[in-house]
């Protein structure tokens, strides 16, 4: 099932008030990188996950999360409308208008639950100018992992602020055997920043580091681009799969739960990773 068109003004069947978007229009058997590299002739850019592989209905049908998401939303809050085959055999189109109740379920239900999705028309988005930045902080030694899980609480507290400052993205904390010492790594992005932005917001956390240099090492790049499909090409790539013992999991939290950076590190030292090769995570949850 193939085909992709952009949709200059879009109003969902039978929706006979209401705002028109700009959309896109796509077959069930395209991935994310592709719909992307299309609307991008066009100025514009879709929410889609960071690896430019994954099936994009099937990947928004599970709620679908993405680097832009904090700007324009998860990718089941921007489906338009989609065509669907139901258990008997019935063609339907669902969208906010018509078969309401399927178009609420298949936005997070699961694909393939409530039918099989054959197209879906999803909304676009101007395209950003994109600044990344990459940031990898690793203890110098290992038997640290106090010091370690104390910046994750103070980094974690501070989420709220750079959150509000424009960054968003994702972030991984590993150890041995992926890496010598415990380490943690983020991409962040930011669009439409003003120069200077991302020293700005770094400032506390560099200077929490400085204050510690004998414990971390640290590394800070920052990049930029004329269009969000140029960082996505620049940064994601596709994950190798079945090539290690890692399992890495997404998490929605509030910046109340992060709050409190003494109980926050509490929680990352009790969930793993440790420095402990031979144990990467701790059993023990039931204390503390």
């Amino acid at each position: 099932m193939r085909g992709i068109d952009y949709l200059a003004s879009f109003k969902p069947m039978s929706c006979h008030s209401g705002t028109s978007y700009t959309a896109v229009r796509v077959s069930a058997g395209h991935i994310n990188i592709e719909v992307q590299e299309e609307v991008a002739q066009h100025g514009m850019t879709i929410v889609t996950g960071a690896n430019p592989s994954v099936g994009l209905v099937g990947w928004l049908t599970g709620g679908g999360h993405g680097p832009l998401s904090t700007s324009y939303g998860m990718g089941a809050d921007n489906l338009l409308e989609a065509t669907i085959v139901t258990p008997n055999g019935e063609v339907v189109l669902a969208n906010p208008c018509q078969n309401q109740e399927l178009f609420f379920a298949i936005r997070g239900g699961g694909g393939g639950t409530f039918g099989i999705i054959t197209e879906v028309v999803i909304r676009t988005f101007p395209t950003p100018k994109t600044t990344a930045h990459i940031f990898q902080v690793r203890l110098k030694d290992s038997g640290r992992g106090t010091d370690f899980y104390k910046f994750l609480g103070f980094l974690h507290a501070d989420m709220q602020r750079l959150k509000e400052g424009g960054m968003q993205g994702y972030y991984l904390v590993v150890g041995p055997p992926i890496v010598p010492t415990l380490s943690f790594s983020w991409t962040f992005l930011l669009y439409n920043a003003p120069s200077g932005a991302v020293e700005l917001l770094m400032e506390p956390i560099e200077a929490y580091l400085q204050e510690r240099k004998q414990v971390f090492e640290w590394q800070s790049v920052i990049s930029h681009t004329d269009t969000y499909l140029e960082m996505h090409k620049a940064n994601f790539t596709n994950e190798q799969v079945a090539n290690g013992g890692s399992a890495y999991g997404s998490r929605l939290l509030s910046a109340e739960s992060l709050a409190n950076p003494h109980l926050t590190a509490i929680v990352f030292s009790k969930i793993g990773p440790t420095d402990d090769a031979f144990e990467p995570n701790v059993k023990d949850l039931s204390s503390g």
